[in-house]
Order: C-alpha cells, then sequence, then structure tokens
C-alpha cells in the first residue's frame, strides 16, 4: 500500500510518503507564508516526482484537520477532497494535535499547546505510554489563564508548545508542569502517514464528502462583529 498525507494547518506545508511494500519513504516541510492556494499542489507534485512517484500510484490518502489556520486548513483539506474524488480513493482525517504528540512518546501526561491568536490557545492533552496515543482531554480553545488552570489538576505534565515561543515565560511559573525542547513543535511527515497507516487499519477513514475541518474557535471576523454588538 502507498500512503500520501498532508498538513497545512499553519504556514508551513509538511507531506509524508510511504510505499509499504517497497519500503520507500519521505517527508517534506516548506514555508508557505500563507500562500497555500498557489504553491500547494505544484508543491505536491514536485515533492513525489522527486521519490519517482505520482499521486495517481497512491492507495490511501491523510489530511490534517485542525485545528488551526482556517486557510492552510481549507485549502489543504479541499485539496486532498479533490485528489480523493478524482482518484476515488479513501481519506484518512488526522488531527492535527495529536500529530505534535507522536513527537514524545511514553509520555503520562502530555499537553499540546499552539499559539491560536494574542491569548487564546488550541490545546488538547494526551497519554503516549506503550507506544499508544491516548486522548485525555479533547481539543480545546481557551485564553492562557484557564489553561494554565486545567493543568493545575495534574501532578506531572510534560507540554509541547508550538507557535510564538513569546509566551514560554508565561508557563514557566507551573511547577508541574515541564516544558518540552523546542524540536517537538514541528510536524514530520512520517508521523502524518503512520498515523494514516493507522488510522486506515482502524477503519477511521471516509470518502471526500465525510471530511471537515476541526474548528473549534469562531473566525475572527464573527468574533469582531459579537464585540461590537456588546457596545450598543
Amino acid at each position: 500500500m502507498k500512503y500520501f498525507a498532508l498538513d497545512g494547518s499553519s504556514r508551513w506545508i509538511t507531506l509524508g510518503f510511504l510505499d509499504d511494500d517497497a519500503k520507500v519513504s519521505a517527508e517534506l516541510s516548506i514555508e508557505m507564508n500563507a500562500r497555500h492556494s498557489k504553491r500547494l499542489l505544484p508543491t505536491i507534485d514536485g515533492f513525489l516526482k522527486s521519490i519517482e512517484y505520482t499521486i495517481k500510484e497512491v492507495d490511501i490518502l491523510g489530511v490534517g484537520v485542525g485545528p488551526g489556520s482556517f486557510t492552510g486548513l481549507r485549502v489543504a483539506i479541499t485539496t486532498i477532497k479533490g485528489i480523493g474524488e478524482v482518484l476515488n480513493l479513501p481519506i484518512v482525517p488526522l488531527p492535527t494535535l495529536s500529530l505534535y504528540a507522536m513527537n514524545a512518546p511514553d509520555i503520562p501526561v502530555l499537553c499540546v499547546l499552539e499559539n491560536a491568536r494574542e491569548d487564546d490557545f488550541y490545546g488538547a492533552i494526551y497519554s503516549t505510554m506503550n507506544g499508544k496515543l491516548k486522548e485525555i482531554d479533547s481539543p480545546f480553545f481557551l485564553p492562557l489563564k484557564k489553561i494554565k488552570a486545567r493543568l493545575c489538576s495534574f501532578d506531572d505534565v510534560k507540554c509541547i508548545l508550538v507557535g510564538d515561543p513569546g509566551f514560554q515565560k508565561d508557563m514557566s511559573d507551573l511547577s508541574n508542569v515541564v516544558l518540552l525542547p523546542n524540536w517537538t513543535s514541528k510536524l514530520h511527515g512520517s508521523n502524518l502517514v503512520a498515523m494514516t497507516k493507522q488510522l486506515f487499519k482502524e477503519k477511521k477513514y471516509s470518502d471526500s464528502k465525510g471530511i471537515e475541518p476541526i474548528y473549534i474557535q469562531k473566525p475572527l471576523a464573527d468574533k469582531m462583529i459579537e464585540e461590537k454588538k456588546t457596545e450598543f
């Protein structure tokens, strides 16, 4: 089986490929700087050509479904859905925060936090013990103050911080929290295809019509409208 997966939840696009039979694997991360719509398809084509494959040879697709950037998620998911529709391929939805959690195995309580905007963060809490990724607390969107209060309920937490490193100092006053190295905050194409393969075996896949992004915050425009309404 040949697996191809991508994630576009941030300003980076991460691609992964695995040919189980030929034991061929490859990955690529490239900064898009909000130009996902123009650069994504040529990037996919160039990536596969570099390892002497084409998208028509792929059997299973995977795509990061967030939470994350509205624009990046929409472009990545729409692209994979289009490929899946044309080639009639199954698509595995990949929760993006769990992809980061795969960077830190054998941790009883692992929190992944990604800076969304200002003082608000995407987050989720996992266990990664014994090679199994288990969700302890489902993805949330909260201000840092509430997240810190939530983490206080655990004796010992390891934390992956994604995005602006400026908020690292805001976590340092929690005695039960240990911040993991910066390299754990990078997505890897190998994790994308590994999760795609695992979830496909568990029959957690869909056709193109069943893949939707995980949006756990309102668009900024909606938030601004609500705030404007409260002024009158």
